[in-house]
């Protein structure tokens, strides 16, 4: 009893962080883009309690907060995969992220130098580019994706590529629990500050005047088109008749938006099969 209860020191607020980090993720996760700011908030709980925790304690918090994150897209990967791919796909993350807090947490509790501050951010957008270089599904789980409707943030990726973002928006909660760890090193502490506010300030500032320094004869109006994903049939034997109807409605979506002025008109992945010839 006594070392459960060594283990688990407030199983209250652990249940509480594991809600609330789980529910931000949940939400942030979605495919409008429009909680971006969860996803900067979901880590700090987690965090905060891991470098009080020990491990095996610090490890099942982050595993569940983010696996209950994670189902936000199950339903989503069963319609496109099947249910043994959604479910190792929803459980993957969860431990890949868990092992990340671990990693994070021997790192900034076993040294005294503000620097720590990138472990966090190092190590996932690390694990995100072995995921790219491998996955054959390319950046498609990138927690980048979240950030859509962040413009400023996400003009980043002209230099960087999606993996700046990655970077930044897990820069952000760990600068902040970091800071919050080392709080009584003033010195420590001068110098985290420094660097975070450098840093963060330096992406936005750039982001904006990207968005604002285009001359306007230099823009492009851009149209996208959805159809319902039902009429969408990734096969290697497509039916033709199927296929040629699919283009058809796509070719008069695309029309309409010629007509509306845009110049480039944006279609689905694998919107359309073809047979190889």
């Amino acid at each position: 009893m006594q070392k459960m209860k060594a283990l688990f020191p407030d199983k209250i607020k652990i249940a509480l962080v594991i809600i609330f980090s789980g529910l931000c993720w949940y939400i942030s996760y979605g495919f409008t883009g429009g909680y971006w700011f969860l996803f900067w908030i979901a880590p700090i709980p987690v965090l905060l309690l891991s470098f009080r925790l020990k491990a095996k304690a610090a490890f099942f918090v982050s595993f569940t907060a983010y696996l209950i994150g994670r189902v936000s897209w199950f339903s989503y990967l069963v319609s496109v995969a099947t249910v043994i791919p959604a479910v190792i796909s929803t459980i993957a993350p969860a431990l890949i992220f868990a092992l990340i807090v671990l990693l994070t947490r021997r790192i900034v509790t076993g040294s005294k130098y503000w620097f720590t501050i990138f472990a966090f951010p190092v190590l996932w957008t690390s694990f995100e580019f072995l995921l790219f270089k491998f996955s054959p599904d390319g950046t498609a789980a990138s927690i980048a994706y979240s950030q859509l409707n962040m413009l400023p943030l996400i003009q980043i990726a002209s230099v960087t590529g999606a993996l700046g973002i990655t970077f930044m928006i897990t820069f952000i909660p760990s600068s902040i629990t970091v800071g919050w760890y080392f709080k009584n090193k003033k010195n420590q502490l001068k110098y985290l500050m420094l660097a975070s506010v450098i840093i963060v300030a330096s992406v936005f500032l750039f982001g904006f005047i990207r968005m604002n320094n285009g001359d306007e004869k230099d823009r492009i109006k851009v149209g996208l088109v959805v159809l319902n994903e039902k009429l969408h049939n990734i096969t290697d034997h497509p039916d033709a008749e199927k296929e040629i109807k699919l283009t058809n409605d796509y070719a008069a979506q695309i029309k309409m938006l010629a007509a509306q002025g845009s110049q480039v008109v944006v279609l689905p992945e694998r919107a359309i099969n073809i047979t190889k010839i």
